[in-house]
């Protein structure tokens, strides 16, 4: 049987020209890595921005999941679709939504319930920037596709792990003012918007390769419907450093007279045994 012998220089050369192609078709744009996982890349300190328009059928971006009724829900486990789509008509079938107004041209993902219920909204980042990262700027809106008289609001929370929820005040918005506006029934035409203003909080540092998630809790009150959806989510990454303590910041005032009655103390025994004597 004929045997194939590469040498160990050919072998080289045949490495060294297979890299060489990699690399070219990496610059030209044909080789095509996959996007950790279907995590949302974190770059850097560039505003990550997320609108819901691009969504196609009922399946979210990537790097975004939903719940319906679970006040605690876990990343995995987590829905990649939403159960039903609505830009028309009269839903009134409890569960995840992709909402839309009537022309299509602008869409939110959320859910429509009946009864008093927890929904959330998640999303996971991987921090690709190299740097440690900490600090997060956000803000969001709430759209509005069916009204009726329930109270509404929307809790915020971070988790390293995904399932270990983080409360953020700040980020909490309530809804309740919407039920009083006419009028009751579905808004598709116009859906009333609420806009959360950006609010800035702090986390763990969060690694180069680790992953931070983020979720909106929709809260409907019951017993009447509200449909809600999230949209125009604008994340901003960055890190605060700690400043190192100074040397006298971390003595105090206390360590500071500790030194100097030290000092006292030895130049009036250096005065001694060198039995000089001063002046006025």
């Amino acid at each position: 049987m004929a045997s194939l012998h590469i040498d160990h220089f050919t072998g080289c050369r045949l490495r060294a020209e297979g890299l060489t192609a990699f690399l070219l078709l990496l610059l030209m744009g044909v080789v095509f890595i996959p996007s950790s996982h279907g995590q949302v890349l974190i770059s850097g300190t560039q505003t990550i921005s997320q609108n819901f328009n691009a969504v196609s059928g009922q399946t979210l971006p990537s790097g975004w999941r939903i719940v319906y009724g679970q006040p605690s829900p876990v990343w995995g486990t987590a829905q990649t679709q939403t159960t039903y789509a609505a830009s028309s008509g009269t839903p009134t079938s409890n569960g995840t939504y992709l909402w839309s107004n009537s022309q299509g041209t602008d869409k939110a993902i959320g859910v429509l319930s009946q009864i008093a219920t927890h929904s959330s909204v998640l999303m996971q980042g991987v921090n690709v920037s190299g740097s440690a990262l900490n600090t997060w700027t956000i803000s969001y809106s709430m759209e509005e596709y069916y009204r009726d008289n329930s109270d509404s609001r929307v809790d915020f929370y971070y988790s390293l792990d995904g399932s270990n929820w983080i409360s953020v005040s700040l980020g909490r918005q309530y809804m309740g003012g919407t039920k009083y506006n006419s009028p009751v029934g579905y808004l598709f035409n116009a859906p009333q918007t609420v806009t959360k203003a950006a609010f800035s909080f702090t986390t763990p540092d969060v690694s180069s390769a680790k992953s931070v998630y983020f979720r909106w809790d929709i809260y409907v009150a019951g017993p009447l419907s509200q449909g809600w959806g999230l949209d125009d989510v604008a994340i901003t990454p960055s890190y605060v450093s700690v400043p190192e303590p100074s040397v006298l910041g971390f003595l105090g005032m206390g360590g500071l007279a500790g030194i100097l009655t030290i000092s006292t103390h030895f130049f009036r025994q250096k005065t001694q045994t060198t039995n000089q004597s001063f002046t006025s």
